[in-house]
């Protein structure tokens, strides 16, 4: 992959009537919201786009995003890296009614065509999506003990005698 950085802004819209490839980078500096999910961005966003128009003649983005990060383990606490990747196709629309019309396996991105479009955003979007519903250790990384052995239970204090243990007797 490139490690060209890609633009800031596009017109989606040329490059999908010239069938148009991006290849690239996003730095870190331009992904604030992954930054504040993450505790840092480990590497840039490798990012590959493709722009078309498919069979319907709708103008179609599709994409794969990758970057390393580090997250904080929600069991121990401390910081481990997680590689996040993500395959998307976006469908360009601007309107509702054409948003409503698309097939499954689009998802609407609502953008007029005499707007431009901004590159990190749809990256960004699609990296938050990939991250862990909760960031964790892979399993037996973590720090922390999860298991107790027999000596706490052992150790636990005997039980207090109940006053009414004497009506056991009394049958």
């Amino acid at each position: 992959m490139s490690n060209f950085e890609l633009p800031e802004r596009i017109n989606p819209y040329q490059l999908a009537d010239k069938q148009g490839e991006l290849e690239g980078v996003v730095t870190a500096s331009r992904l604030p919201r992954l930054m504040q999910a993450a505790t840092a961005i480990d590497e840039p966003a490798r990012v590959q786009l493709a722009f078309k128009r498919d069979d319907s003649g709708r103008r179609v983005i599709s994409g794969t995003v990758s970057c390393a990060v580090s997250l904080q383990c929600q069991r121990c606490l401390t910081s481990f890296s997680n590689e996040l990747s993500g395959e998307f196709a976006l469908a360009l629309v601007y309107n509702d009614e054409m948003a409503k019309a698309l097939p499954a396996e689009l998802d609407p991105l609502l953008l007029m065509p005499d707007e431009q479009l901004e590159v990190a955003g749809i990256v960004e979007d699609e990296l938050l999506l990939s991250l862990p519903m909760h960031a964790m250790h892979p399993e037996g990384s973590c720090q922390i003990e999860t298991q107790f052995g027999m000596d706490e239970v052992e150790q636990a204090p005997e039980r207090a005698p109940s006053p009414f243990d004497i009506l056991k007797d009394l049958k």
